[in-house]
């Protein structure tokens, strides 16, 4: 359970991007990026998820255009790859420098594959043990 692949594409700049595992996970993500990019400019924020495969897409398009994009196996949390995502969002400014950007896409994808970032799996374990006892 992790996520394999995670970028941002700030509206008019450069993709961003960070993986975990080699594959093509870089080229279905600039798919996905290209037919998002003609319709991101909103208002408002968007979720979405698809499915492929054994992976998940899971897309963030921020207000403005900027989209963050996670490829995860379909065994990670769909709740906990939004979470992700906003922190993404949250991080994120085009003011940064894109190496930068790069350093902090990568601790983050790190951070939400470590075992205690999903706290709602972790309490469900210690709840097992207790049960166990």
């Amino acid at each position: 359970m992790s996520i394999n692949y995670s970028c941002i594409k700030p509206f008019d700049g450069n993709v961003i991007e960070h993986s975990v595992r080699g594959g093509t996970y870089s080229q279905q993500a600039q798919k996905i990026l290209q037919k998002l990019s003609e319709s991101s400019e909103s208002s408002a924020d968007r979720k979405a998820s698809y499915g492929a495969e054994a992976v998940n897409f899971h897309v963030l398009t921020a207000a403005g255009g900027t989209i963050f994009l996670c490829i995860a196996d379909t065994t990670y949390r769909q709740g906990l790859a939004f979470e992700f995502l906003a922190k993404l969002k949250a991080e994120f400014s085009p003011a940064k420098s894109e190496r930068d950007t790069s350093v902090m896409l990568r601790q983050q994808t790190d951070k939400y594959n470590s075992p205690d970032a999903d706290k709602l799996k972790k309490l469900q374990n210690e709840i097992g043990q207790v049960k166990d006892v």
